[in-house]
């Protein structure tokens, strides 16, 4: 099922702030989920495959830490 017919987005524009975790520039994404599957664990799991397709630069992967922390925080990683 295509994502727009499943949500509403609202788009706006706030202040700009740079999150830092231990001194490294941080992005954080959120949303919420709802209906059947609305526990949040559900849509992390499968969120996986997804990411696995996703295009970075030459060079660069995507690590994903679901139950723990990544050991380094040099490349791009989802926790």
């Amino acid at each position: 099922m295509p994502l727009g017919e499943l949500v509403r987005v609202d788009s706006t524009i706030g202040e700009r702030r740079i999150y830092y975790k231990n001194l490294m520039p941080l992005v954080q994404v959120t949303g919420d989920v709802g209906g059947q599957f609305e526990s949040p664990v559900y849509a992390i799991l499968n969120l996986g495959e997804a990411l696995d397709q996703l295009p970075l630069p030459e060079g660069y992967y995507l690590e994903q830490h679901t139950p723990r922390q990544p050991f380094l925080a040099d490349s791009y990683s989802l926790k």
